[in-house]
């Protein structure tokens, strides 16, 4: 085991990949999928109507992607293609930059060979941009330096199981991208601490691993998270304890999931996506501002924090409690049992039907839904209170039952 610190620095050298087409004939189909550095793809596809030569096909390639690229497409926008009549060659624009490639044929051949390989103080996993020249191995403590000045591609490091991972606090360069994330894993039970503080894609695996965000960036819009957290495992546990405003994203884009036993948080903005597989939420902290659109089991809003209950989602018991705490519930989804202490609960935000089946109101309570949307399936019990604290506008039936 050994301490691994990422630092950059590497010369920026442009990738250069080469193809070749052999034992092509009538009817053949050949294709290159080009994926550039944030993880944007598209084919180029070209079939043989007769037996074509090579410097045909490969003619053909070059015509292709100099149409994608003068038409906007992204990925062939980055790289320039050329031929000699026998060997196609694809060159990146901007040195250090990497694509990838994948070529497919049905009939044909293609041969594949990568000249020069990409280099640049952007790739995580190039051992020139390590110190000491050694890349973080199974079982390193790995660090992302702050004093790092180049944006981190996105990179598949999932087969290194690391002891911890550590982002220093105030790094402040873009890591991975919405659609290639930079991807690690912690061997069972470790830890990572994450500090940085411009926008991060991350995916960490490593079942009963606690991952403390310390820092984030703030968004720059709307949708947007100034780190955006996917994968995990079970048993994983999330707190985040960043600026107020700085915000995370877990699992909060389409198409990304994310798996965790129980996510707190302290002070920052999260939002919690319906790809997410998590038992229990706590919000906690006049700091605290939380989203949540999945399927819990339990969900805590505490001591000033400000929780918001999304979409469809369902939780079988809600507890807001202590210090004015408040959950906005603009959901749609059933709840099996909530408790108001000293906190409140504010449905003015939607007038969505939804259904709580059971309710306890405590000392201190406030629940505002003038437009009745929420359906009681069991009558309310008010602890130690009365009703007066529950705004259900007007129109309404009240029926007293003496406690059991």
């Amino acid at each position: 085991m050994a301490t691994k610190i990422l630092v950059g620095g590497s010369q920026e050298v442009a990738q250069v990949n080469t193809h070749v087409p052999s034992n092509q004939d009538d009817g053949d189909t050949w294709s290159l999928e080009l994926t550039d550095e944030d993880g944007h793809s598209t084919t180029l596809e070209f079939e043989s109507t007769v037996a074509e030569t090579v410097k045909e096909i490969v003619d053909a390639f070059t015509a292709l992607a100099a149409a994608a690229k003068a038409g906007g497409d992204v990925p062939w926008g980055k790289v320039t293609v050329t031929d000699d009549d026998a060997i196609l060659t694809i060159t990146a624009d901007t040195a250090g930059v990497p694509f990838a490639v994948v070529s497919a044929t049905v009939g044909g051949t293609w041969t594949d060979d990568t000249p020069t390989a990409c280099s640049g103080p952007g790739l995580y996993g190039q051992a020139e941009n390590w110190l000491g020249g050694v890349a973080a191995e199974a079982g390193d403590d790995a660090i992302i330096s702050n004093e790092i000045t180049h944006r981190i591609y996105g990179y598949d490091a999932s087969a290194v199981a690391l002891n911890s991972f550590v982002i220093e606090n105030g790094t402040n360069v873009p890591i991975g991208s919405r659609h290639k994330p930079l991807q690690v894993d912690l061997q069972d039970a470790k830890r990572a601490d994450l500090g940085g503080t411009a926008e991060t894609f991350l995916s960490i695996k490593g079942e009963g691993a606690t991952i403390y965000v310390n820092r984030a960036a703030i968004a720059a819009t709307d949708g947007q998270y100034g780190l955006h957290l996917e994968t995990g495992e079970t048993d994983m546990v999330v707190n985040v304890a960043c600026g107020r405003n700085e915000s995370v994203g877990i699992a909060a884009h389409d198409g990304t999931t994310m798996t965790a036993v129980t996510v707190y948080v302290v002070s920052g903005v999260v939002t919690i996506g319906e790809g997410v597989t998590i038992t229990t939420v706590y919000a906690q902290g006049s700091e605290a501002t939380c989203y949540c659109w999945p399927n819990l089991t339990t969900i805590y809003a505490r001591d000033g924090a400000a929780l918001y209950r999304e979409g469809a989602s369902t939780a079988t018991n809600i507890y807001v409690q202590n210090g004015n705490a408040m959950m906005y519930e603009r959901s749609t989804g059933l709840v099996g049992h909530v408790y108001v202490a000293d906190a409140g609960v504010d449905c003015t935000l939607s007038t969505a039907i939804r259904d709580w089946t059971n309710t306890d109101c405590y000392d201190g309570y406030t629940i505002k839904d003038p437009h009745q949307s929420i359906t009681h399936s069991q009558p309310i019990t008010y602890n130690y209170c009365d009703h007066t604290a529950h705004d259900r506008g007007t129109n309404y039936n009240v029926k007293y039952e003496d406690a059991a």
